[in-house]
């Protein structure tokens, strides 16, 4: 049986595209889906991000991790150190990230699938590119994305997501 958990950004749920189009990706592959729900945290990242992983491990130890055979983490933003911080600690890898923050990097992994947009408000772009290049893991860049990875053209932005997604398709396939 083949698992993967889905990690939300405060404001990314996962009713958005990055996780929405990654979600049906994943029932078409038959993986058994599970979501991270956070509660009451505060839109500053430093300030929530032990609350949001205290909340993401009382979940996860929830489900009983040993009865499936492959499991997989895809995250944004804030959930992205909530993953990462978990899948380090659980020992699992290839793992998809979109948009990490900077305080999520120490937990990535070389076979780590990770996206980040070169006008992301909330990280440091060039940071978390150095950081994914010298580590040898893939990294892909959205030129002129935001915190969403989206650019304000819709054209561009659908074009995106739909390299996006099928990177993020091929990823799953190879696992």
């Amino acid at each position: 049986m083949k698992l993967a958990i889905l990690f939300p950004g405060i404001g990314y749920h996962t009713d958005k595209p990055l996780l929405y189009y990654s979600k049906k990706i994943l029932k078409n592959m038959d993986y058994e889906i599970k979501e991270i729900h956070f509660k009451n945290l505060d839109f500053d990242l430093n300030k929530s991000k032990d609350e949001a992983y205290k909340q993401a491990k009382d979940q996860i130890e929830q489900i009983d991790l040993d009865m499936y055979d492959s499991i997989l983490f895809i995250s944004k933003s804030i959930g992205t150190y909530c993953a990462a911080k978990l899948a380090h600690e659980y020992k699992l890898t290839a793992n998809i990230y979109f948009t990490p923050l900077d305080f999520t990097l120490e937990y990535l992994q070389q076979k780590d699938l990770v996206y980040s947009g070169t006008q992301d408000q909330w990280a440091t772009f060039d940071k978390i590119e150095h950081y994914c290049i010298h580590h040898l893991i893939e990294f892909h860049s959205i030129v002129d994305g935001n915190h969403s990875l989206e650019t304000g053209n819709i054209q561009t932005d659908i074009e995106n997501l739909k390299q996006i997604m099928y990177r993020v398709e091929t990823f799953i396939h190879s696992l």
